[in-house]
Order: structure tokens, then C-alpha cells, then sequence
């Protein structure tokens, strides 16, 4: 019985029976009296004894109906937070109960939940979340206050490389840039345009070439600046470098 209760309570199915010992029906005289000498009232039981509360245990007024209340759960919170334009930023939160999943909803602002958990934005500026975690078996769904995200400018980058090879006086050479972002690429030598290096379109992470030829020797400053297209990021960034522009060998 026990065993029965234990297994069938999670189905809110609760478990009675009726054990009255012997029970005096057409047993042999001899096993009646062997009986009698081991029950202090001296007599078996009679169905008439046990039958009342058989009836009872079958009928509906034995039937215990039992429920469980969720109980609602420990405050969930989201806590603000910033990131720059361009990253992602993993959001988590704190409280809550039971083993509800936590989700994410944006409900203000130019951003986006990506990965489940992480937040994303399209522009800079704010944005609001709020995190909701899912009801279980003994606590009802909890919802957040909304959270404030404030999205700054994006940084970005550009690197200078030269092709294998020195620098010749007098000799063409690409100079390659590659940006982290798309834009504009301009190419520059002691602070002087490079001819046709002007405003070049470039795709983020994809080299950019620009063919310069050396018109003094010793060393110049090799400058390329970038003006992002994507107008969340910051302002335009300039990468430099140092180089030697060695004598030509040969004759022309």
C-alpha cells in the first residue's frame, strides 16, 4: 500500500485498503479454533464487520481531491547595461525560480535577441528588454521590469600592409589596406593624396589595393584613412606607418 501511495501520488491518485485479518467464512472448524487461540477477542471477523467500510472506500465520499498551488516565484531582474555599436552583449539575470527556461523580449529600440541569449543592435542609442521565466510545476511564470540598454558608437579599424618587397624610388608598388568594416579608403603619403587613392569602396575584411609610385627617397609616412558607411560607428580612424624608399637598382 505504501508502495502504491508513493507511485500514484504524483498522479494526485490517492490509495486506501481494508486489512482485517481473518475472516470467518466457511473455514474448517479445526483452523477456526487454531485461529481463535491467537486473537485476543477470541473470534474471527464477520463480513458484516468489514463491509460498512469497504462501501465507504468505494464510494465518492472517500475520494480525497488534492491540488497544488504554484506559488509565485522570487523576483526575477535583468540589471541594465551598455555596449558599443557593432558587439553583442550576453544578457543574464538574477532570482526567478524553479526550472523555468528564461527568455528574452525587446520591447523598445532598434535591437534584436540573437543566440537565445545575447543582444544585438542596428543603430546606436537605447533600447529596452525584459527576461520572462517560463512556469514550471510549482511556480507560476515571472516576468522582469524592463532593463536599459544603451548602444554608443562603434570603434573601427583599418591595417596598412605593403607587398612583398622594398619600396623603390620610382617604382610602382601596391599598398593594400584592409578595413574591419565597409567604407571609404583613402590613401595617403606625408599627409598628400596618392593619386586615385581617394574615397576607394572597400568591404569590411576584404584587402583594398592602391598603386603608388615612390617619388623621393629615404623615409616617408604611409597613411590610409577610413570613413565607415555604417554611420553607428564612430568617426573616421587612421592607420600609419613608416617606410623606406630605397634607390633604384638598374637603369631605367
Amino acid at each position: 500500500m505504501k508502495y502504491l501511495s508513493v507511485e500514484l501520488a504524483h498522479y494526485e491518485i490517492t490509495v486506501n485498503c481494508v486489512s482485517p485479518g481473518p475472516v470467518l467464512h466457511r473455514q474448517p472448524n479445526y483452523l477456526v479454533e487454531n485461529l481463535i487461540t491467537k486473537i485476543p477477542m477470541g473470534r474471527l471477523a464477520n463480513p458484516e464487520d468489514i463491509i460498512g467500510q469497504i462501501i465507504f472506500l468505494i464510494s465518492n465520499q472517500a475520494v480525497t481531491n488534492s491540488s497544488t498551488t504554484k506559488q509565485n516565484q522570487v523576483t526575477l531582474v535583468l540589471a541594465s547595461g551598455s555596449m558599443a555599436y557593432g558587439n553583442t552583449l550576453k544578457l543574464t539575470t538574477t532570482g526567478g525560480s524553479g526550472t523555468g527556461s528564461v527568455s528574452y523580449t525587446v520591447t523598445s529600440g532598434n535591437c534584436s535577441i540573437v543566440n537565445t541569449d545575447s543582444l544585438t543592435a542596428t543603430t546606436t542609442g537605447t533600447c529596452q528588454v525584459t527576461a520572462t521565466k517560463a512556469a514550471d510545476t510549482n511556480y507560476l511564470v515571472a516576468n522582469s521590469s524592463a532593463a536599459t540598454f544603451t548602444i554608443s558608437s562603434g570603434t573601427v579599424s583599418a591595417t596598412v600592409t605593403l607587398a612583398v618587397g622594398d619600396l623603390q624610388f620610382r617604382t610602382a608598388k601596391n599598398i593594400s589596406a584592409t578595413p574591419s568594416v565597409a567604407g571609404k579608403l583613402t590613401f595617403r603619403v606625408n599627409n598628400v593624396i596618392i593619386p586615385g587613392c581617394k574615397n576607394l569602396a572597400a568591404s569590411a575584411n576584404t584587402a583594398k589595393n592602391c598603386s603608388y609610385r615612390p617619388t623621393t627617397r629615404g623615409y616617408i609616412t604611409i597613411s590610409v584613412t577610413l570613413v565607415p558607411t555604417d554611420t553607428g560607428y564612430s568617426s573616421n580612424t587612421t592607420k600609419t606607418d613608416s617606410y623606406f624608399v630605397y634607390q633604384r637598382s638598374g637603369s631605367r
